[in-house]
């Protein structure tokens, strides 16, 4: 068996499967890294007797790569790349109208990490049958109860913990979905039904639908929380704010740009599209010559093999980058002030443009005045007739005050006082780009660099490259941008992007091509009869203002100061926040929480000082009941008192999805079993999973939605909604309609019916129906020709949203523990807390900045199963530098010991001199030091009953425990926290994105 492990990184390595692991670090890796897609070793499984294909989609990571899955009697035996799908074919997929038997003649790339989820799959550590707790919270102590019995009490509630000595009467669904409200005071808060709080960790389309049928239609519940505060939220928020709203993602055009700039990101181990896909087309295009880029990181990114530059910047410091370039780029002419100019979309579109910007609306700058950050009125000054009064104002060529859209080109750069025909007087304004502007010229490129580290000659040369290359050039970013000041930061680089004029030029930053719509079409899957709207304030405080609340207006009223709030609220938020939901759980604020969902979600592991929350978790008072639903005891829900179980992405998560927007067309990839599901399966025959658990309480508590005549089809007839197929097969047929896919050939529909576990269902559709649907399964979903997605010099789907240099919103939104004002525009701001204070003058003696990042060969939190990873690498290390390792008298292999100022004692690691590593920081990658996963025992009554390793992993009432899986450290639990508000880690006060970049940390030898 190891022998065929060695060989099968072998291969992978050389088809350049692992080239991005490889790429710090070996010489030869610019050859590896050029894909071929060729054979590299004897594959025994092609086209062999007894194999089965199945085309699915990859949830190893957040790429949504397609994989070709091989199946020998009913057992995965090999993943590779689907050569259908673009991600994995460098956007030069098989012709879709090619038949299924020629696909098995091509091959297509897939990252380690997707070929290594069969050890996922087949985790002897995975739950396979519900557990209820068997001792008080926390005690590690569980048994297995029958299905029957798991859904009847979360849905009757009562005492259903006298069985462990608790004499208190628990809500169970059927309670908690009330109508009637949390506080009649604050009639904001909503229905008594949000105290049901639901956490997710990975969430895709599909599954998320089906989760939201349930928990916000079915339940009445606005409290979904997906992970994104400890993701990418600062990525998404710039994106949000940039343009107003329309969108939260987008990329360059890595297959047309020419020059890019990757700041706080690796596409070679990371970056979304991942591997397969951006690292691929970047290492192709570099090694080819037609792509230049740079990379900005205080540690040697793996993509830093092929970029003609690696600049190396202070930790949280890439806003002063960003204010420094923009700087250059205006200082020097280097803009497209043409593009700017533009006023409206309708004058852009004169100039060959397909997008505009607010550069030129001019913004109220006087503090006394009702609109100030606002922008300027017509009606305002006097301006115009009576239509005109609530339209922007811009100063037009003759230097006098227009209505915008009388004119196509306003000023750019101007402050001053503008006439007020209705007072006689004039009022105070600048423009929009002139208040980047200011921004950008607060300090001198000196200045900016010695706040980054970076110097002046290189943000010149680095600004002159990227204005050297017309529209195609782009700078993007990602996980790096999650800091305190991470918005800001994030939103000035995308402004770089707007300088250049990029959007929408193929070479520059696009939105993608999207997917094909599924939820609706022959069978509606978007509502149902009865379905109810979700309403009121969410416990995280996210997407909603507190000026609103109730608690604002009683202290207004009594005239006291409302701020600070509480806790914070987060009215701009772009995404979901866990850390605050918990924190919110803990204070009770706005409202307790009654029931607490966990699903496919490790919070305690991966929000920065997360482990806090074990004593909320613990408090049956702050958390009455908590359900998790996963496929293993981890680091949270070892906490809970059920514990649901689940399948992998192998056996279910059915879903459609796009690829992230790093692809011009249309691409609905489909995610289905590949082989039967593992766990144990109800009385009826249906796997123990989310669905069936979602489908039988709410058939249970009398939920809408589910169960007999649920479904209504097109043409009125009502179908049932019994087990999770019912629902994904109609969003099939729904996805085969919308997309217009040819009829399957009988080749095809024969080899689906015969080798897809999927097909067991097909009497769920109409026959013509059942072949559209095979079209897509033999596919693996439907994907758009890729030659459409571009019309002449531009991407065919464009955001056309006005972009926004000034944000009016963000401007006159204030923060809710400060309550100062938040800036329009990209800008730097050092480290602070909630309140605003400087945090680095707070921690004195932490000298050293802490970062974490992710390694090709894992997840943030959930691949300490797969085994031929910890083959590759068994554990993590306390990385330092050189210079750092040299003044500390530091070794390689020493055991060090990583403290802050909010976790003193600190975490212990081996430490690791590394070249590739700014003096002053210590980098520790994530995914090690897991405290449960597996690594430790616990007690299961019946143990090898309840675990797919029975007897291999289990002896009587006894998992056992497997320490390889808790080697190595986890940064986070030395994460700083907020001390100005308590629980959470810091965070960015506009998204509430968790920072996992601004850690002071001290580290010392541990003393033998």
């Amino acid at each position: 068996m190891r022998q065929t492990r060695r060989r099968f990184v072998k291969a992978a390595l050389a088809a350049g499967s692992l080239a991005v692991f490889a790429a710090g670090y070996a010489p030869t890796a610019g050859k590896v890294l050029h894909p071929d897609f060729k054979e590299v070793l004897p594959d025994e499984l092609e086209n062999q007797p007894g194999v089965s294909v199945v085309h699915s989609v990859c949830l190893a990571c957040n790429s949504r790569c397609g994989i070709r899955a091989r199946v020998v009697d009913g057992r995965v035996v090999k993943i590779d790349g689907n050569p259908y799908h673009p991600a994995n074919t460098l956007e030069e997929p098989l012709p879709y109208d090619a038949p299924l038997s020629e696909s098995f003649t091509r091959r297509a790339s897939l990252c380690f990490k997707g070929q290594a989820a069969i050890q996922t799959l087949y985790d002897p550590y995975r739950i396979v049958l519900p557990l209820k707790r068997n001792g008080p919270r926390g005690s590690r102590r569980f048994r297995p109860i029958s299905w029957e019995q798991l859904v009847s009490e979360v849905s009757n509630g009562g005492k259903i913990f006298s069985d462990v000595g608790e004499d208190r009467v628990v809500k169970g669904f059927k309670d908690v979905r009330s109508s009637d409200p949390i506080d009649p005071s604050a009639p904001e808060l909503g229905p008594k039904s949000n105290q049901l709080v639901w956490m997710t960790g990975r969430g895709q389309d599909g599954r998320v639908d089906f989760i939201k049928r349930f928990l916000t239609a079915g339940m009445g519940s606005v409290n979904y929380h997906a992970h994104g505060d400890i993701c990418e939220l600062n990525y998404f928020q710039s994106h949000y704010l940039l343009t107003g709203g329309a969108t939260k993602d987008m990329k360059p055009d890595l297959k047309n740009t020419l020059f890019a700039i990757f700041v706080g990101c690796d596409p070679y181990s990371s970056y979304l599209p991942g591997l397969n896909l951006a690292g691929s087309l970047m290492a192709t295009r570099s090694s080819e010559g037609s792509l230049k880029y740079v990379v900005v990181n205080p540690k040697m990114p793996n993509a830093a093999t092929h970029a003609s530059k690696w600049v190396y910047i202070r930790p949280g410091t890439d806003g002063a980058l960003a204010m420094a370039m923009i700087r250059w780029v205006i200082e020097n002419n280097r803009y497209d002030a043409k593009f700017l100019s533009n006023t409206t979309l309708s004058a852009a579109k004169k100039d060959g443009e397909t997008v505009a910007t607010n550069s030129t609306y001019l913004v109220v700058w006087e503090p006394s005045h009702p609109r100030y950050r606002m922008f300027l009125r017509a009606g305002d000054i006097g301006l115009g007739g009576d239509s005109d009064k609530d339209k922007y104002v811009v100063i037009a060529s003759n230097g006098q005050p227009a209505v915008y859209d009388a004119v196509d080109e306003g000023s750019l750069f101007f402050e001053g006082d503008v006439p007020d025909a209705r007072s006689g007087g004039s009022l105070h304004v600048k423009t929009a780009l002139q208040l980047l502007k200011d921004n950008a010229f607060s300090k001198t490129l000196e200045e900016w660099g010695e706040i980054s580290g970076v110097d002046a000659t290189t943000v010149s040369e680095l600004a002159r490259e990227f204005t050297s290359y017309g529209k195609r050039a782009a700078v993007t970013y990602y996980r790096g941008m999650d800091s305190t000041a991470g918005s800001y930061a994030a939103l000035a680089l995308d402004l770089l992007n707007v300088l250049i004029g990029n959007i929408n030029w193929a070479g520059g930053l696009m939105k993608g091509g999207g997917s094909y719509p599924w939820l609706t079409g022959l069978y509606n899957l978007s509502t149902f009869d009865g379905a109810l709207t979700a309403r009121g304030v969410k416990i995280s405080r996210e997407g909603f203002d507190y000026s609103k609340s109730t608690e604002y207006g009683k202290k207004v009223a009594s005239g006291q100061n409302p701020f600070p709030a509480k806790r914070p609220w987060f009215p701009l938020a772009a995404d979901t926040l866990w850390d605050e939901t918990l924190a919110g759980i803990d204070s009770k604020y706005p409202y307790p929480c009654a029931i607490l969902v966990t699903y496919f979600a490790d919070p305690l592991y991966s929000i920065p000082g997360g482990s806090t929350y074990a004593s909320t978790l613990k408090d049956t008072d702050k958390v009455p009941l908590f359900i998790s639903i996963d496929i293993t005891i981890n680091e949270t829900n070892v906490y809970a008192d059920y514990i649901v179980p689940d399948v992998t992405f192998l056996e279910g998560h059915y879903s459609v999805i796009a690829p992230q927007p790093l692809v011009p067309t249309k691409v609905s990839g489909i995610r289905v079993p590949v082989v039967e599901p593992l766990v144990r399966k109800t009385a009826d025959g249906r796997p123990m999973c989310l669905e069936t658990f979602l489908i039988d309480v709410a058939r249970a508590c009398g939920v809408p939605g589910f169960g007999a005549g649920a479904i209504a089809g097109a043409d009125g007839t009502k179908y049932d909604l019994n087990r999770m197929e019912d629902y994904y097969l109609r969003g099939f047929a729904n996805l085969a309609f919308n997309a217009n896919v040819p009829d399957a050939s009988d080749a095809e529909v024969a080899y689906v019916e015969s080798h897809h576990y999927v097909a067991r269902f097909k009497e769920l559709l109409r026959p013509a129906e059942w072949r559209k649907v095979v079209t897509l399964l033999s596919r693996g979903g439907a994907f758009e020709d890729v030659k459409k997605g571009y019309d002449g010099f531009y991407v065919r789907d464009k955001m056309t949203a006005t972009l926004q240099v000034w944000n009016e919103k963000m401007a006159t939104t204030r923060n809710s523990i400060s309550g100062e004002f938040f800036d329009g525009t990209g800008r730097y701001e050092p480290v602070r807390n909630m309140k605003g204070e400087q945090i680095d003058a707070k921690d004195q003696g932490y000298d050293f900045k802490l970062l974490s990042y992710k390694l090709p060969i894992h997840t943030q939190s959930r691949t300490i199963n797969n085994g031929w990873a910890l083959e590759l690498q068994p554990q993590n290390y306390v990385e330092v530098s050189e210079a750092d390792a040299k003044a500390l008298s530091i070794s390689d292999g020493d055991l060090v010991v990583v403290s802050s100022s909010s976790n003193p004692k600190g975490i212990e690691g081996v430490a690791k001199v590394v070249k590739g590593l700014i003096p002053g920081a210590v980098a520790i990658s994530n995914h090690y030091g897991h405290w449960e996963w597996g690594s430790r025992s616990l007690e299961i009554v019946d143990a090898p009953s309840a675990l797919l390793g029975g007897g291999s992993v289990a002896v009587g009432d006894m998992l056992i425990g497997d320490p390889a899986r808790g080697n190595g450290t986890a940064p986070n639990p030395v994460m700083r926290k907020d001390d100005s508000i308590g629980l959470t880690a810091l965070h960015d006060p506009i998204s509430g994105c968790a920072s996992f970049s601004d850690t002071k940390v001290r580290i010392q030898k541990k003393l033998s």
